[in-house]
């Protein structure tokens, strides 16, 4: 019997090691082109080296456009990997959720207003003045859903952004909420399970065009998962979707003087 045979759980943990080690070398070597391309576009697009028609204008922004899709791609590969490895890892901090919520909807007001999409940011009374989060991880799970709902309603449509808190009831903590509904192109039942599966993409030919690597819902999952919360979706094809998820929410003293403790 070879060494192989007799050691299935030692090849599988180096051939596990060898794909961690070939990501993360592949996904850091990506960004340095990368970073040169965003970096030299940019200064075209300040025209610094001089003035711009508006087709030299339309070009780069093609040119950044997909850079910054190569890099989030970059990005998920990297998060992937360090949650496969084991290697994912929170820091909690006290945020002002609705200020985040507010950053985070006006990034997107651009490529909203280039397709006429109604966006619009719905911050409820109930939403408490801090909430405790990894304000970088889950800035990351927001930005995800609103640029999906962007990317994926057509023309003149509408995406909403609502938070709200949930209190205590029936023996189960309050909860952080937020939902992401917009009138796209809406989700077949049977394919929502495949949404939060890594490189797991619908082919819906509608939407093909936005590219990536289908790791954003399920890096959402991991980090919202990781708070203790839960994701999800109810969409109807044609009709729209809304994505969720919630956060415990917890007492932001409380957790700061626990996590100073530790």
């Amino acid at each position: 019997m070879t060494s192989r045979q007799e050691n299935p759980a030692r090849d599988l943990a180096e051939v596990d090691r060898i794909k961690s080690n070939f990501l993360s070398i592949v996904s850091h070597e990506l960004r340095t082109p990368l970073n040169f391309i965003t970096g030299f576009a940019s200064i075209l697009e300040d025209e610094v080296a001089g003035p711009l028609n508006p087709q030299q204008r339309e070009y780069i922004g093609k040119i950044l456009l997909g850079a910054d899709r190569l890099l989030d791609m970059v990005n998920d590969l990297l998060d992937m990997n360090r949650m496969l490895a084991g290697r994912f890892a929170l820091e909690p901090l006290p945020v002002d959720f609705g200020a985040l919520a507010r950053e985070l909807v006006e990034s997107q007001t651009g490529a909203a207003r280039q397709k006429n999409l109604l966006l619009d940011l719905q911050l409820e009374a109930s939403l408490p003045e801090l909430a405790w989060l990894d304000p970088l991880r889950i800035a990351q799970v927001m930005r995800h859903l609103i640029a999906n709902a962007v990317k994926f309603t057509p023309e003149h449509g509408a995406v909403q952004v609502r938070c709200f808190a949930e209190p205590a009831r029936d023996g189960q903590e309050a909860l952080l909420v937020t939902q992401v509904s917009d009138t796209g192109y809406g989700i077949d039942p049977e394919d929502v399970p495949a949404l939060f599966l890594a490189f797991r993409q619908l082919d819906m030919s509608a939407t093909r065009e936005a590219g990536g690597l289908g790791l954003g819902l399920p890096i959402s999952k991991e980090i919202v998962e990781a708070h203790g919360g839960a994701i999800g979706v109810i969409s109807e094809k044609g009709k729209g979707s809304t994505f969720w998820f919630t956060l415990p929410l917890r007492d932001c003293a409380a957790d700061a003087e626990e996590d100073l403790g530790a």
